[in-house]
């Protein structure tokens, strides 16, 4: 069953969430929750969307590793040369 919000996702029109604690805050929720659960459909719901926070939550890190990486000034072009070194020989 499909989150019907999903704050991470500006699509479904929720608010973008960039902070990582966020996601770990939820994990651990959802865990906790999981294993104090006595129905097991539901703690199995529970470790479903866990592992979707952690889906997210590695997703903004590649992000931001990703932006960061383009922003530095020592970023490595595709043809192997540092940005910005004109030297292509």
């Amino acid at each position: 069953m499909p989150l019907a919000f999903c704050p991470w996702d500006d699509a479904a029109g929720g608010v973008a969430m960039s902070n990582s604690s966020y996601f770990s805050q939820q994990i651990e929720r959802c865990l906790r929750l999981a294993q104090a659960c006595s129905d097991s459909i539901v703690a199995e719901r529970l470790r479903q969307i866990a592992a979707e926070f952690q889906q997210q939550a590695d997703q903004l890190a590649e992000r931001a590793m990703s932006s960061s990486a383009m922003s530095s000034p020592h970023a490595i072009a595709s043809n192997g040369s540092a940005a910005g070194d004109s030297n292509h020989g």
